[in-house]
Formats: C-alpha cells, structure tokens, sequence
C-alpha cells in the first residue's frame, strides 16, 4: 500500500478467519491500524474471565510502514482478555504481532520514525504458546503510555526503551479448577528490550 509523501492510510484489519492466518503488510508511508472485528475468544463465562479461543488462534500479523504507524483503538466490541478483565476496547490480533515503523523490506530506511501506541494491544489467547506468539514492536522512538496483553509464556518485545515502560499483563487459568478459563495478570518479567529477528 502506498500513500505518498504524505498522508496517513487508515487499515483496518478484520481477522476473522475459520483457521490459522497469517497477514503480512506492507506500507509505504504513515499508518494507522486497529482491529476492527477481530477477537480473540468467543464467550466470557463468568467477568473478567475467557474460555474458548476463536478458530484464528495462532495466526501471525506482520505491519510494517516506511514511515509513522500508529496503532488505534477498534470502535466495536470483542471479546478479549483486555475487555473483559480490563475493560479496555484496544487492539486485538490472536496470534504474534509484529509491528515496524520506519521499516521498508525489513530494513530501516526512516530513522526519525514514531511507533505509537494509543491504546493497549493483545495477542492473549492462551496461558501457554509456541515461540513466535508474542509481541514485537520496533522502531527507532515508540511511544507508549498504554498496557499490553500477551499469553501466559509469551513476552512483549521493543526494539528500544518505549517513552514509558508499559504495564505488561500475562493470560493465566482463572483458578486450578477450571484451567482452560483464563484471565490476567501483571507480569512484568515479559518485557524486553530486543530487536525483532525474521
């Protein structure tokens, strides 16, 4: 996608696919995502507490733009961990996110680029992933005020020290009775400081 010199593309990303998906974007410009549809469980039995993760889990999200990204919250309601346990409306991807700006073909060509994230962002669809699941956010400055939601064993990654170090908050089982309900909680041993590796 491309918007010129200047301008900024609005996307929208609707992931509700039947099975695994995996998208992959690339913009030349400045861009602002949210998350439309997309949701990572399909009911809350109880406040505050997921069950079953949709039929897209484990996919993979991949937006990079050459210049500004911007990530926005969705104006419709999902179910997610950061609704249901935080009662936050924010983006919602069910698999590993990874997020560049600055970035064309991988490879930084705009060092003065801004990843900012206006909302809280959530990937959590279990308490324990497979590698790859977590959260990647690169740019040369982000900027960041928001939490971020991730699965249990998965970690939220920033290629540099956001403006502020966020909330990181874990899916864990809800109580040992009732280990496939999940809800969250603060952990910040999932944040780190490391590049984002293909």
């Amino acid at each position: 996608m491309a918007n010129g010199t200047s301008g900024n593309t609005v996307i929208t990303i609707n992931a509700d696919g039947i099975g695994r998906q995996a998208i992959n974007l690339a913009v030349s410009g400045n861009a602002t995502i949210n998350s439309g549809s997309t949701a990572t469980f399909l009911n809350n039995p109880l406040p505050g507490v997921d069950s079953t993760p949709v039929a897209n889990a484990t996919s993979n999200l991949l937006v990079q733009a050459s210049g500004n990204l911007s990530v926005a919250s969705s104006a419709l309601h999902v179910t997610s961990l950061s609704h249901d346990a935080l009662g936050v409306q924010g983006f919602v991807f069910p698999g590993g996110v990874v997020l560049l700006s600055g970035y064309t073909n991988g490879v930084v060509t705009n060092p003065s680029a801004l990843l900012t994230l206006n909302t809280v962002v959530d990937n959590a669809y279990a308490s324990r992933v497979v590698a790859g699941q977590g959260i990647f956010f690169q740019a040369p400055t982000i900027m960041t005020a928001a939490p971020a939601v991730t699965s249990g064993n998965a970690w939220v990654n920033f290629s540099t020290r956001p403006s502020t170090v966020p909330g990181i908050y874990g899916a864990v089982s809800a109580s040992p009775l009732t280990p496939s309900f999940l809800t969250l909680q603060l952990d910040p041993t999932a944040y780190h400081v490391r590049p984002f590796v293909p």
